[in-house]
């Protein structure tokens, strides 16, 4: 976002979550871990120092909160009435899951997968296991669906599964749509 003050407190929170995200990127990238500036660090408490050497900062959980991150700033875009689409976004996700388990008889058609991942996240509803050296990260969770059209709704149970590889693809494109949206928003304003 070159030059451009953000007076929404919303958006600036958004953009605040995006360069934190960005700064544990560029550390990881730059071996942040392993540098003397980290071995000189000190904490208040040791433990949490020895938790960044045992997992580093790209790990499973990083992963998450990037992901409830961008997916959480997109869906309040849209709640907002502002003017973005995220079909390109649950097409996205929806190429990229390599397995479902749901223990209805079809998904509803109409299937919001980016609330669904968003609020597997919120709630930990979320697993990893490593398979040939590919990482599987499942999204855990239960929905209510309508039975036979009317309203009456049943609790379903389903899990999505994709390769953090993937979701990491998803992420960058994620980053990319939110910062285009906020340029868009703040310079057709000028």
């Amino acid at each position: 976002m070159d030059g451009v003050i953000i007076k929404d407190e919303k958006d600036s929170i958004m953009l605040q979550n995006l360069a934190i995200v960005k700064l544990l990127e560029t550390l990881h990238k730059n071996d942040f871990i392993n540098s003397e500036y980290f071995e000189k660090l000190e904490f208040d408490d040791i433990a949490y120092k020895n938790i960044f050497y045992e997992i580093g900062l790209n790990n499973t959980s990083t992963l998450l909160l990037t992901l409830f991150l961008l997916l959480n700033q997109l869906l309040e875009f849209k709640s907002k009435g502002e003017n973005i689409q995220l079909d390109d976004v649950d097409n996205l996700v929806r190429s990229r899951i390599v397995s479902i388990d749901f223990d209805g008889e079809c998904l509803p058609k109409k299937f919001d997968f980016i609330k669904y991942i968003r609020n597997s996240i919120a709630h930990y509803n979320t697993s990893f296991k490593t398979y040939n050296e590919m990482t599987l990260v499942t999204f855990g969770s239960e929905i209510f669906i309508k039975v036979d059209g009317k309203n009456n709704k049943q609790k379903r149970n389903i899990k999505i599964g994709m390769y953090t590889n993937d979701v990491g693809m998803i992420l960058d494109y994620l980053y990319f749509k939110i910062i285009k949206h906020l340029n868009d928003k703040y310079h057709s304003k000028k």
